[in-house]
């Protein structure tokens, strides 16, 4: 999957936001690995939050929080 230009988040900051939703189930774990890519060096200046606990991609079924402790 192509990684869009980071051109978005930078008019983001700019405008004023400082906070971003993401989870692992967003894209397989792209939509984290996109801010992660082009967030990452202003990540003490910004407000990440992410879920955990349900993987849509995964068939094993899991009881929670097994499965995902070692993540948190």
């Amino acid at each position: 999957m192509k990684i869009p230009t980071n051109n978005l988040f930078l008019k983001a900051i700019e405008q004023g936001i400082n906070f971003f939703d993401t989870a692992d189930t967003y894209g397989d774990g792209f939509g984290e690995e996109v801010l992660a890519k082009y967030l990452g060096h202003k990540r003490n200046d910004l407000v990440i939050a992410t879920k955990f606990g349900y993987d849509f991609y995964d068939p094993t079924p899991k009881g929670w929080p097994q499965g995902k402790t070692s993540e948190v």
